[in-house]
């Protein structure tokens, strides 16, 4: 059948060619620029965690690493799983904040969102909309990154501090599986497929005509 009558094979062509362009792309030009935006924007982000807001930050450190220090909440703090990190002599024990060391392959990965969605939206069909969609779609593929980053760093104390256990455990484990090997593949596809509307028509599309 002629490649002309199957949409979605000439999305998947097109996509294939754009997905090593833009890897590419951002590998070589876009990646350190990202992670220094996103560096600081989970710095802001971590203001907004319950607790002394003000040890928040987000740092580098020699080897291009991130160090977060992370703001504890205060029912944290007294919960009984960190409070028997400590001997009893010296309970309760306040710990606002806890320093984090994030792999730079942790951001990195987190980063990959960027240039997935921009092949997923290019490879659709082009129209005067389709810088909107970039647009929109890369802020909102920004705020997945953030978000991504906040999540690990959550699922990571908990790993430090034991907080969870039992099915919540369970449960945040099964989140941060997701969080690291399913989000940053299949967000920026459904991300375009969600702003663009000639693109779901062509994908889903049934006529093969």
């Amino acid at each position: 059948m002629p490649a002309r009558t199957r949409p979605q094979l000439r999305f998947l062509l097109r996509g294939s060619l754009l997905v090593v362009v833009m890897l590419t792309v951002w590998w070589l030009l876009l990646l350190d620029p990202l992670l220094g935006t996103l560096r600081v924007s989970t710095g802001l982000a971590l203001h907004l965690v319950p607790g002394n807001g003000s040890t928040a930050q987000a740092t580098n450190d020699a080897f291009g690493n991130w160090v977060l220090q992370v703001p504890i909440p205060g029912f944290v703090q007294r919960s009984d799983a960190v409070q028997k990190m400590f001997e009893p002599a010296v309970r309760p024990v306040r710990l606002p904040s806890l320093k984090l060391a994030v792999a730079r392959d942790v951001p990195v990965l987190f980063s990959l969102v960027f240039p997935l969605f921009w092949a997923a939206a290019l490879a659709g069909p082009f129209s005067r909309s389709t810088w909107k969609i970039l647009l929109a779609g890369t802020a909102v593929v920004y705020l997945v990154s953030v978000g991504c980053i906040m999540l690990y760093s959550v699922y990571m104390i908990d790993r430090n501090l034991a907080y969870t256990s039992g099915a919540a455990n369970s449960v945040l484990n099964f989140v941060e599986y997701l969080n690291m090997y399913v989000v940053p593949y299949a967000a920026p596809l459904l991300i375009a497929l969600a702003l663009n509307a000639d693109l779901r028509a062509q994908i889903f599309s049934s006529d093969l005509a």
